[in-house]
């Protein structure tokens, strides 16, 4: 079956486009950036995996911003 990709930010789902600290997510699929990010966009994002099988999330990863 298709796999379904959920990307969260500190374990809340992301919309793809632009977000209000003027950064934007893009999210296709297995792969999530986020565009011009700034120090609000800092945080723990991680990607839930689904099909009819089931779900798995992925390991946390964390983007900080330097400078």
């Amino acid at each position: 079956s298709l796999l379904q990709f959920e990307w969260r930010k500190n374990g809340v789902p992301l919309t793809a486009g632009p977000t209000a600290n003027g950064s934007t997510i893009v999210l296709n699929g297995a792969s999530m950036q986020v565009l011009g990010a700034g120090r609000a966009d800092e945080g723990e994002y991680d990607c839930v995996v689904s099909n009819a099988c089931g779900s798995t999330t992925s390991w946390a990863r964390d983007l900080i911003i330097n400078g």
